[in-house]
């Protein structure tokens, strides 16, 4: 088996240490992503559960401590914003 040796300067290490620093920021932000995706489902899973303990019905917040009866009237189609707020 033959050895080989492998010489680097000290820019190069930088340079790859920095390589690594931008994936790991990378994943990092993918999980983050990740995570904040997994809570919002589970959030809108319990809310989906209290509906359906109250019969449909639920207070909604529109904000200045305002809220309102909110009810269910079509089950059958659901519609998802892809903005904030947005429909």
């Amino acid at each position: 088996m033959v050895e080989k040796e492998t010489r680097l300067s000290e820019s190069q290490i930088i340079q790859m240490a920095r390589q690594e620093e931008q994936e790991l920021a990378q994943k990092r932000a993918l999980l983050e992503r990740i995570s904040a995706l997994y809570n919002e489902t589970l959030t809108t899973k319990e809310a989906l559960k209290e509906l359906i303990a109250a019969k449909g019905k639920m207070l909604v917040s529109l904000g200045a401590t305002v809220l309102v009866e909110a009810e269910i009237v079509n089950n059958k189609t659901c519609r998802r914003g892809f903005a904030n707020d947005a429909l």
